[in-house]
């Protein structure tokens, strides 16, 4: 598979309702490189991960310390493609196909307009966290 860098000094964003505050999260976690799609993957899923709760919709800025070197899955297309090519079973999670890569040494990858990185607290660093309306449309005041 081919290779993306994504430059130091790059802004990533990750839209969450978890609760807890935290401004990167702790483990393998999709980022995009656009506000507006981090806004709409705030609460995009139906079940939270275990021991997590809802919180507060919110859109955490990051930064990139380094340049970070990606696997570009752009070309598989479908989730299917990933996660067989990764973890030879079409029906791995996200979750699996992360830990794959990083046991490889890998710190994630980029598609259409995601990025996974396996553990973002050794990539990035912390610029603002941004709070939603409950209706995940526009940044609140607080």
């Amino acid at each position: 598979m081919d290779r993306v860098t994504i430059a130091k000094g790059t802004m990533l964003y990750h839209g969450t309702d978890s609760a807890g505050d935290f401004a990167i999260p702790d483990g393998p976690c999709w980022f995009t490189l656009r506000h507006e799609d981090a806004i709409r993957w705030v609460g995009w899923s139906e079940s939270l991960p275990q021991g997590r709760e809802r919180g507060l919709g919110r859109v955490l800025v990051s930064e990139t310390i380094d340049d970070i070197d990606l696997v570009d899955v752009t070309a598989l297309k479908r989730w299917e493609a990933v996660a067989t090519a990764v973890c030879d079973d079409p029906e791995a999670t996200s979750y699996a196909v992360a830990n794959a890569f990083l046991k490889n040494g890998i710190v994630g990858w980029i598609g259409d307009r995601e990025i996974m990185l396996t553990n973002p607290g050794q990539a990035l660093k912390a610029r603002e966290v941004i709070y939603l309306e409950p209706e995940y449309g526009a940044p609140s005041l607080k």
